[in-house]
């Protein structure tokens, strides 16, 4: 498993998915300033100091939500595998300290019926990753199972096997899912449609984005930024399709819906140098950018 292709696929579902974050360091966590989030996601954080646990643990069991995969919490600091995870009670399972895989050709199947979130997915029975743990339940409820190995792509059949690929556990008034496997890897690696609709799903049943982004290209990345004095709500848009030599494809007629908790009097894109119509609806303002090309921010005040 690459850890940096781990990295690289959760960074590349949230860009996808139109979803704004931030990066979020262990200075800025052993600070406490993961208090102001309601999602964190850990992409095989492998190596966390007890201290660290024991600050998710508070913010899970806070209210917060929680997306880990593979090894996240299973080394301290200095890179010395534990017994099992440091985030074994927020995960809601026990490691069992043996690798799955690698079967490059096993599935998986979701329980659609499980969560309401995961009712609209479009197939119960999706690829599965080439690397996992063999973990057993303590007190988490299975969300997804492999299937049994299987040593060809060639199969007449494919049965789901008791080998968990998707877990949830509630802490206090938080939850979790873990991915007891290379689930940002494999999207990485292979760009797997509909592990972009699942993440998207679970990101969604524990916070609803602040923004939402129509006709917007895939690798249209937004970045979301507030200020207080003066008032005002700034959208960055950081335009990746790129075509060879010339540039970014511009993307067109780029529909924004963003929650505003200030008043707004004024839209304006500050790269195009243009005046934006907009329209509030509640506490969401609604704008149109004709185009964009590498980058464009647009400001509501």
């Amino acid at each position: 498993p690459n850890p940096r292709e781990i990295r690289l696929g959760h960074y590349q579902m949230l860009v996808r998915a139109g979803i704004p974050f931030d990066i979020v360091d262990e200075t800025a966590l052993e600070a406490d300033e993961g208090r102001r989030y309601k999602l964190m996601i850990l992409p095989n954080c492998a190596c966390l100091s007890d201290g660290q646990c024991r600050i998710l643990e508070a913010y899970v069991a806070n209210g917060g939500g929680l997306i880990a995969d593979f090894e996240t919490s299973l080394y301290d600091e200095q890179g010395r595998q534990r017994p099992d995870f440091g985030l074994a009670t927020v995960f809601g399972v026990r490691n069992l300290n043996k690798v799955r895989g690698p079967h490059p050709n096993d599935f998986a199947f979701i329980r659609r019926d499980a969560l309401p979130c995961l009712a609209g997915l479009r197939s119960e029975m999706i690829p599965g990753t080439q690397y996992g743990l063999h973990v057993a339940l303590a007190r988490a409820t299975t969300l997804g199972v492999y299937s049994k190995p299987l040593v060809s792509n060639l199969v007449g059949r494919v049965d789901p096997s008791e080998d968990a690929f998707l877990v949830e556990s509630r802490t206090g008034s938080g939850r979790c899912f873990y991915f007891p496997s290379t689930f940002g890897q494999a999207f990485a690696q292979h760009e797997i449609d509909i592990f972009l609709d699942l993440f998207r799903r679970l990101v969604r049943d524990v916070v609803e984005p602040p923004i939402r982004l129509e006709h917007a290209p895939h690798l249209l990345e937004v970045l979301l930024r507030r200020q207080e004095s003066p008032a005002r709500t700034i959208v960055h848009l950081l335009n990746y399709e790129l075509q060879p030599i010339t540039g970014a494809v511009p993307a067109h007629d780029v529909k924004i819906t963003v929650r505003c908790p200030h008043p707004v009097t004024r839209a304006a894109a500050l790269r195009a140098g243009a005046a934006l119509p907009f329209r509030r609806t509640g506490d969401e303002v609604t704008v149109r950018v004709p185009v964009v090309h590498e980058f464009e921010a647009v400001v509501l005040e």
